[in-house]
């Protein structure tokens, strides 16, 4: 449901829906008294990546390079970088 007032409408007769034995009784109140709701479709934003500089993705593509020639992981070669570098 899509709007406050439909929410409180199908509380209301929820209610009124307990009176019923059957359930296809039930299904034909629904129907008769809520209004057709056309479907609306959710929107999802697709994040773009942040733009890297040259020299990130020049290091990044070192990093790829050293760990599919080394049989290592990426992570590892990170690792590998900062514990030689500090």
């Amino acid at each position: 449901m899509y709007s406050d007032k439909i929410c409180l409408l199908c509380n209301k007769l929820g209610k009124y829906a307990k009176a019923f034995d059957a359930k296809r009784d039930i299904v034909s109140l629904y129907t008769a008294v809520l209004p057709k709701v056309a479907v609306k479709k959710i929107t999802y934003f697709k994040r773009k990546k942040s733009e890297l500089n040259d020299a990130e993705t020049d290091k990044a593509n070192n990093i790829k390079l050293l760990a599919a020639a080394h049989e290592i992981s990426i992570r590892e070669v990170k690792e590998y970088y900062n514990l030689l570098n500090n």
